[in-house]
């Protein structure tokens, strides 16, 4: 079906979200697969009352006291000098209704400063960020790009802007791609849609299934501090199988070509465990078509969690299905993490998944 702009989120609206936004992991780690609870953390505390909504721009160093004062926090380690700090994370729409989590935060400009508190933690070179949408309106008047990284960040970003002369199309920044301004300098942009039409936007049309058309953008930049060019691209494989399956081919076949020139990293929710058909046709990459993807996760030296919670929480790695990976050159991965911070007075996450993923990658 073609993605009409307010009619098709009205429905999803309707629908709560869950089958079409493909936000698996629910904010307890709820295993949509088996109903198991797979990650402990301290998002359910008991607490039925939803806080207000506050307009306010409330800076990172606000959001950062949200976090326990009695616990040492685990932090990231020591970027190595020159590496990219790559992130990419579902953000979770502004309109998804978590129905099996009706006590945890879920109103977007509530948690706004703690996702920007994210990004200024980790200290982001290159992001992937999921499931913004531009054409609800919102209680600021602006789109969630522009609420979420405020008129003096230190990120530039693109995503997909409507066609004037289709009225079907919209601004779609549910694979929205953003770079340090001090770093990089943006030199193209292209995109592609993951459906039978990969230059209409169209989504798979899956019998019976809301689904959103979904898309890759990519950019070509030019690192200031490396003097080099490489390729940067987000994406949201459809949560409805099998739609990851036929989506992996396209985008071997799309962004391969890409790697001729510069190195490609690619992030993004590809809603693909390590398991699945989707994942493997990605890291095998294809002959003549495209090289492997390089999971970092694999790829990486060490990896650990980022938290402030009074222990670890209990976190499974191989039921991940948000990645890094880089296509090219066979980079060095130095450190793989989750960001398990929580916030607020329910000290919560602020995305329905696990939490953010970075990479620090140094490429050849």
């Amino acid at each position: 079906m073609t993605l009409r702009p307010l009619a098709v989120f009205a429905l999803l609206a309707t629908l709560a979200c869950a089958p079409a936004c493909g936000s698996d992991p629910a904010p307890a780690g709820t295993d949509t697969a088996t109903g198991a609870d797979t990650t402990a953390t301290a998002d359910s505390v008991g607490d039925t009352a939803i806080q207000p909504d506050s307009s306010g721009d409330t800076s990172s160093a606000d959001a950062a006291t949200d976090a326990s004062p009695t616990v040492q926090p685990a932090l990231p380690p020591a970027k190595p000098p020159g590496a990219l700090v790559v992130l990419t994370y579902n953000v979770m729409c502004s309109f998804c209704v978590n129905s099996e989590h009706m006590d945890w935060e879920q109103k977007w400009l509530n948690r706004v400063p703690w996702l920007r508190d994210v990004f200024v933690r980790l200290d982001a070179d290159l992001m992937g960020i999921q499931e913004l949408q531009a054409t609800l309106p919102t209680k600021t008047g602006k789109p969630e790009a522009e609420e979420l990284f405020g008129d003096n960040s230190p990120w530039a970003y693109a995503y997909h802007h409507a066609t004037p002369t289709n009225a079907d199309d919209h601004d779609y920044p549910d694979a929205l791609v953003a770079w340090k301004k001090d770093r990089f300098d943006k030199l193209e942009q292209g995109e592609f849609w993951l459906s039978p039409t990969p230059d209409v936007p169209l989504s798979w049309g899956l019998a019976g299934k809301a689904q959103f058309a979904r898309l890759v953008l990519w950019v070509k930049l030019h690192d200031k501090v490396a003097n080099r060019d490489l390729y940067f691209a987000s994406t949201h494989f459809d949560n409805n199988a099998p739609s990851q399956e036929k989506s992996s081919p396209i985008a071997l076949e799309r962004l391969g070509p890409l790697t001729k020139n510069a190195p490609l990293i690619v992030t993004g929710d590809f809603n693909s465990k390590p398991v699945s058909k989707a994942y493997a046709l990605l890291v095998a990459g294809q002959e003549n078509v495209s090289p492997p993807w390089q999971d970092t996760f694999v790829a990486a030296k060490t990896w650990s969690m980022v938290h402030n919670q009074p222990a670890p929480p209990a976190y499974d790695p191989e039921s991940r299905i948000d990645h890094i990976f880089v296509v090219g050159p066979k980079a060095t991965v130095a450190w793989w993490g989750i960001d398990f911070w929580r916030y607020g007075a329910k000290f919560q996450a602020p995305s329905d998944h696990d939490g953010a993923i970075v990479s620090y990658i140094e490429l050849p």
